[in-house]
């Protein structure tokens, strides 16, 4: 966005009401000039290194165009972050909706399917527990490898149990209704995981090498 903006020396920006009040929601516009007519929040490039910032208070300040660069990549992160937390509880949302069809039915999962069931869903819960460490510390502080574990071990058990599930499900040790619940329930298990590790890996700044 700041790219965008920096069109050459005396470049002058409007941006809408709606990211005026963004910007004035974090107390600072960071980057920007906030001016007083109108409600608008405009940018004001007076070079091609340093753009003027203008705190709520009236205080002014300058940042170099790096450091506005680094700025927008952490909000671009963050912004990321919430996109995908808001994943994880669709996905969550799907799996009541699982779980609430089978209640309305009248099957039944085995004692060993529940077991499976628990299982995976303490995979999960590891999963979202890591999560919630590595967004409240410090990037330094944390570890992501435990993070990228417990979602190859999500991944690996939701393999295991969907070829499981289809062998028993031809050898008709139970009806196709009740593997196709069972199984759906770790199709989403294991979407949680993915979304989970997206999460991690926004605020990490890293990208899991294929």
């Amino acid at each position: 966005w700041v790219q965008d903006a920096v069109v050459g020396a005396g470049a002058h920006v409007h941006l809408g009401d709606g990211l005026a009040e963004f910007f004035h929601s974090f107390g600072v516009g960071f980057g920007v000039f906030v001016e007083q007519g109108g409600g608008h929040l405009g940018v004001a490039v007076h070079s091609w290194v340093v753009l003027e910032a203008q705190a709520l208070d009236g205080s002014r300040f300058d940042y170099s165009l790096p450091d506005c660069r680094a700025w927008l990549a952490k909000m671009r992160a963050m912004l990321r972050e919430i996109s995908e937390i808001e994943s994880i509880g669709d996905s969550i949302y799907k799996i009541a909706r699982i779980i609430n069809r089978y209640r309305s039915s009248n099957e039944q999962f085995s004692g060993y399917q529940i077991k499976h069931i628990k299982s995976m869903m303490d995979l999960v819960d590891h999963s979202l527990t890591e999560m919630n460490s590595i967004l409240v510390n410090y990037k330094e502080h944390s570890n992501i490898n435990r993070a990228y574990n417990i979602e190859n071990e999500i991944d690996n058990y939701r393999d295991m149990i969907k070829t499981e599930n289809f062998n028993d499900v031809n050898e008709q040790k139970y009806s196709y209704a009740i593997g196709t619940m069972y199984s759906d329930i770790f199709d989403e298990c294991e979407t949680v995981g993915d979304y989970v590790l997206n999460v991690v890996e926004a605020r990490m700044g890293v990208k899991k090498k294929e």
